[in-house]
This record gives C-alpha cells, structure tokens and sequence, in this order.
C-alpha cells in the first residue's frame, strides 16, 4: 500500500484554528468507493490503485477527534466517478487533470423526540483539479511531470480529504 506523506499546510493550520469556533460534527464511518474503470489512462490505473484506501485514510486522520461509535454520529460517503489524470503531455499544454467525485454526509437527528430519521447533512460533487492544488505542492513544482508524481497524487488527495473535513469542523 501506498504510504503518504502529508506536509503541513496553511490551509490544515487554518482548518484546525477553526474548529475551536464551529460546531464539530461527530463522525461514526468514512465509507470511500473508487470506480477504478473510470480511470482514462492504463498507466494512471496503477499509480492510482490504492486511491480509495488513501482517500479514506487521509479523511479519518483530519476527522480523528471526531470519530465515534455513536450510532447517531455522522456517515461519510465518498464515490469517486471520475479519475482522469493528464498524461504529461496534456499537462505541460495546460489540459486540467482533475479527481471527482460525490460526497454525501448523513446523520441520525430526532426529529419529534421519539421518532428518528436519517438526515442529509450534506450532499455534493466535489472536483479537485490539477491547478486548484498549488498550495499542497513543493514551490516549482512541475505540474507537466504531475500525474507519474507522488507529490502530485498526496497533493490531489490531501486537497480532497481537507475539503471534505471542513465541513465537518
């Protein structure tokens, strides 16, 4: 398995200021599915194997304080329906790669004090590109040499995983 390594951010730094001031959404799972037969290019199907494990990974530690066997807490899916990564060609002509996929965050409330119902705390469709994922990435970086990069995959992974556990913070 593919072993990530997260540098520090501004924007974790700012995620975890902020979570001393909203309100902290518990969290019971994080549920990721990758639909590997999306993945456009055959050398990008392997580099991007373990994305699923990775992707909920990199979710649960952003949301460890948050995690609980509370049957009430929040459910986090995420279904990736689209990997289509640039070969380094398209990307040194400014073609975006870009990771997306919807994210549903469910909850248990009560509704009328003795009846219970599943609650959509948020429903979305989530797309990370290529070019929104500068601040994750090492000063001149090269985003034509990106998709065959680990950099670059940590890079798409961590802005995927910090979007989602904004929500939840």
């Amino acid at each position: 398995m593919k072993k990530l390594f997260y540098t520090a951010t501004l924007a974790s730094s700012l995620a975890l200021a902020s979570m001393a001031q909203a309100e902290i959404v518990p969290v019971k799972e994080v549920d990721v599915e990758v639909d590997m037969t999306a993945v456009q290019d055959a050398p990008a199907a392997g580099k991007w194997a373990e994305l699923s494990s990775d992707l909920e990974a990199a979710i649960l530690e952003r949301l460890a304080g948050q995690i609980t066997d509370d049957q009430k807490a929040a459910v986090v899916m995420v279904d990736i329906d689209e990997v289509s990564l640039a070969s380094n060609f398209a990307a040194a002509l400014g073609k975006d790669s870009h990771l997306t996929g919807v994210v549903e965050i469910n909850d248990v409330t009560s509704v009328a004090k003795s009846e219970e119902r599943d609650t959509n705390l948020a429903f979305y469709k989530l797309d990370v590109t290529a070019m929104s994922i500068g601040e994750y990435l090492p000063e001149g970086f090269d985003l034509a040499s990106a998709p065959d990069d680990d950099v670059y995959y940590n890079a798409m992974v961590q802005a995927f995983a910090d979007n989602i556990a904004s929500r939840l913070q």
